[in-house]
């Protein structure tokens, strides 16, 4: 059982923890699985209604935030680092 990525707390009778789809708030599709963040229900239904970025500038913790920044400075390092494949010389 996965706690809520914002708040901590574990889903229970009162308030499950739901998958949100990261990038697709009102967009009537699903984006795939590896986005997707646990959040409450009360979490998800507000990303909902106000806009995941709404929600989540108002509710995401700061190590969240620096967080997901430094996996994506890795990602844009990785990708400007890659090994391009040097083309054949034809003489």
């Amino acid at each position: 059982m996965q706690s809520c990525v914002l708040t901590g707390r574990y889903g229970d009778d009162n308030e499950t923890v739901d998958p949100m789809h990261i990038g697709t708030a009102g967009k009537g599709i699903k984006s795939n699985d590896d986005e997707v963040l646990p959040v409450t229900h009360s979490l998800h239904v507000l990303a909902h209604q106000k806009g995941e970025v709404s929600m989540l500038r108002q509710y995401a913790p700061d190590w969240l935030i620096r967080e997901a920044f430094r996996a994506y400075a890795r990602q844009l390092y990785r990708e400007a680092h890659e090994q391009v494949p040097q083309q054949a010389h034809r003489g």
